[in-house]
């Protein structure tokens, strides 16, 4: 069904129907409370605009044509920080927990009344989750230990990933403690 979509977006920009974000999605995007705020829409429309019409063509190709890397994720074995909003429609809360499960050192960090653009709508929270991340201590046996604690704590009650079609945004950090952001698009 994605896919579907995804080909008929490219369609309907191949014959000139690429218009950026139609005001329509935007509650697809943003919390229901932001949907009229130009502080947070107006980026997005200008991100679109940036991007062209070529541009998202080649996004959308490029997401059709990716290998799946779910499986991967539980590879990872550095402390780990998987964010989203809890009103997120594109990478609802349940999805996040899967991946956050998949997961061994990570934390699912939740952000209240947001939705799939939590770093504009909340960007004083996703900031402080991010800080919480890098000030883990230098040693790294030291920094899985506070994180495991943190992680308990959480109690997130996640489950194994399974068929999740990831757009959630992941923050490893390193054993040096400073945070490195990947981002998984579905």
């Amino acid at each position: 069904e994605t896919a579907a979509r995804r080909r008929g977006f490219i369609e309907q920009t191949r014959i000139g129907r690429f218009h950026g974000i139609h005001p329509a999605l935007l509650p697809q995007l943003v919390h229901p409370s932001r949907v009229n705020d130009k502080r947070i829409t107006q980026p997005l429309f200008d991100m679109a605009c940036e991007i062209g019409g070529d541009g998202f063509v080649r996004q959308q190709q490029s997401i059709l044509g990716r290998a799946d890397s779910r499986p991967l994720l539980v590879e990872i074995e550095m402390p780990t920080l998987v964010i989203v909003g809890r009103q997120d429609r594109v990478t609802p809360l349940e999805r996040a927990q899967q991946m956050a499960s998949d997961i061994a050192n990570a934390r699912l960090e939740v952000i209240e009344d947001s939705g799939h653009m939590t770093p504009l709508e909340k960007p004083a929270e996703v900031s402080a989750a991010e800080q919480a991340l890098a000030n883990l201590p230098k040693d790294e046996a030291a920094a899985r230990a506070a994180w495991t604690r943190a992680k308990a704590a959480a109690d997130t009650k996640a489950r194994p990933l399974n068929g999740m079609p990831p757009h959630a945004q992941v923050f490893a950090g390193n054993p040096d403690g400073d945070a490195a952001a990947k981002t998984a698009f579905d």
